[in-house]
């Protein structure tokens, strides 16, 4: 039996540079949890805009969740599950409460 509730579309920025092995490592964790939640990933390299490298040339990878800067360096995999959960219960919940 379905509730008839779809998952959300989570927004999802990743920031990276070229060469970097931990940015690497930040897209595979995200494109695990793609595996569990309805994400839509972007990556931007920061070497294509000089204010992307002045805000984020220390930082990378950073990445955004729903326009919120969320991690950076690392991604702690429980961690990103956790936010997700939660954020995804969220859209649910203002979802259904809209649609009453």
């Amino acid at each position: 039996m379905s509730l008839g509730l779809e998952k959300p579309l989570i927004d999802v920025v990743l920031f990276t540079k070229s060469d970097c092995h931990l940015c690497d490592e930040a897209r595979a964790v995200l494109d695990e949890a793609s595996s569990l939640f309805k994400l839509n990933i972007r990556t931007k390299d920061i070497g294509s805009r000089t204010e992307w490298m002045n805000l984020y040339g220390e930082e990378v990878p950073v990445v955004f969740i729903n326009g919120k800067k969320s991690f950076k360096f690392r991604i702690p995999p429980e961690d990103l599950k956790q936010k997700l959960l939660r954020l995804e219960m969220s859209l649910i919940r203002s979802g259904a409460r809209q649609s009453d």
